[in-house]
């Protein structure tokens, strides 16, 4: 019964957006790479939205979703500025170079929920599943906007609030069991969630064809600008649009 309630908190926190009038204006999140190659020197978090658009009143919530601090609220980004003319903003480290903010801590790897959230109330050590069984106990401090989530089932994590998850990364030959290293929407700001790739990072194109988890893949990383999605089929169209509406 938890578990139904949540989510059912959760469709009507996303339903209130609508009933409010700007739906259609809400910024989105567009891509995210927590897990780059290397030392973890260029995490992102990039929002999609209307061009000026204020974003003062939003905030990147990061949710761990493993171990003993499953369920704690583990980084807290308020954001500052507006959407600049390309609609894209970007919250960077500070080798992202082209990044409208700069981010003060790193996001850790392995299973997390990313969110994007409107008047947080809540606080940075928060735990919103205090018996650690995966299922938040109760509505997020604040209103759940935008979501997406990295796990992998082999290694028991979690992710909340019916975010559509991607993991894990199974590498080329399909028989792998890596950490995700981010995702970003094809196409972008309204599409469903694509893997990017360990190897993608870089520009690499060594996705994981064979993956059952993910609908496409993304080839690389593109922090403040139209993400570097493949060509769709309309087989895997539809399957992202279905695996989205049942998250």
């Amino acid at each position: 019964m938890k578990k139904l309630a949540t989510i059912a908190l959760s469709a009507l926190c996303v339903l209130g957006l609508a009933s409010l009038g700007f739906a259609q204006q809400v910024p989105q999140l567009n891509e995210v790479v927590m897990n780059d190659v290397s030392i973890d020197d260029s995490e992102f978090v990039e929002i999609c939205g209307e061009p000026n658009a204020d974003l003062s009143a939003f905030t990147v919530i990061v949710i761990e979703g493993e171990g003993t601090g499953m369920g704690l609220i583990d980084r807290a980004f308020g954001l500052t500025g507006l959407i600049g003319a390309s609609g894209f903003y970007t919250l960077g480290d500070a080798a992202v170079t082209c990044a409208d903010q700069t981010k003060t801590s790193t996001i850790e790897n392995g299973g997390e929920t990313i969110l994007l959230v409107r008047d947080f109330t809540g606080a940075v050590g928060q735990d919103i599943d205090a018996d650690d069984d995966g299922v938040a106990d109760g509505p997020f401090p604040g209103m759940i906007v935008d979501g997406v989530g990295f796990a992998k089932p082999s290694s028991g994590d979690a992710t909340y609030y019916g975010v559509p998850t991607l993991g894990p990364d199974t590498g080329d030959d399909g028989m792998q069991d890596f950490d995700v290293a981010g995702a970003a929407r094809c196409e972008d700001c309204t599409g469903g969630w694509g893997m990017i790739c360990l190897a993608g990072t870089e520009g690499a194109a060594v996705c994981d064809t064979n993956s059952p988890f993910n609908p496409y893949n993304v080839t690389n990383a593109t922090p403040c600008g139209a993400n570097a999605c493949p060509p769709i089929s309309v087989e895997s169209t539809s399957w992202g649009l279905i695996k989205g509406s049942y998250r």
